[in-house]
């Protein structure tokens, strides 16, 4: 009995008092900015998230890994990752057409807000203009052998020989000409680890 009426006295108060309570027009008004408010809070807080992982957030305060880090950061300047770019349908680059259209491509990526431009690029073809420059040719010469497919590949293997930094970032069939390659640019100094940015600078190159 004394259950019953426990449960009885549960529901008098939700009829009585509980139940008028929500229906009351002020309190459901509140409600409602109150629900606003959290929903602008919300957005505001979502757009101000940041996605990356410091590694140094990762180690005990205590740790020399940690403090290791720290200085590393406060007395070397930290390098910007480089964006690599594959080319897996490459243009002929001895083909004066397809090369101006590529280039200027190119030119597009270094021309971004989050690029550093040309001083940063790394791409064969500009090591192996200035490959044939340091073997004594003048431009006049390097045009006439860029635009000659023959002389372009026959010259590009000794390039590849010397050079153990482009070596690897051309692809070539077994007839000697291009299947494909890649190159790469920096980006500009975003502040550090942060991988939000670094993310949506890739997404504006792309």
């Amino acid at each position: 009995m004394k259950l019953c009426n426990t449960e009885l006295g549960y529901r008098q108060f939700i009829r009585n008092y509980y139940a008028p309570f929500l229906a009351c027009r002020t309190i459901r008004i509140i409600a409602f900015i109150l629900f606003i408010i959290y929903l602008l809070t919300a957005v505001i807080g979502i757009k101000k998230l940041k996605v990356g992982f410091d590694v140094t957030n990762l180690l005990r305060t205590n740790s020399s890994a940690k403090k290791f880090l720290e200085l590393r950061a406060e007395f070397f300047n930290y390098k910007m990752p480089a964006i690599e770019i594959a080319v897996m349908k490459p243009p002929d680059m001895s083909q004066k057409n397809d090369r101006i259209r590529f280039l200027k491509v190119v030119e597009e990526f270094e021309n971004t807000t989050c690029s550093s431009g040309r001083h940063t690029t790394e791409f064969w073809y500009f090591a192996y203009k200035d490959f044939i420059s340091d073997l004594g040719f003048d431009a006049q010469s390097w045009n006439i052998l860029q635009n000659d497919k023959e002389e372009f590949e026959e010259n590009l293997q000794p390039f590849l020989l010397a050079s153990d930094k482009y070596r690897y970032d051309i692809l070539l069939r077994d007839n000697g000409t291009i299947q494909a390659f890649r190159l790469s640019t920096q980006i500009v100094d975003i502040p550090k680890y942060s991988s939000q940015l670094v993310m949506q600078c890739a997404e504006q190159i792309r």
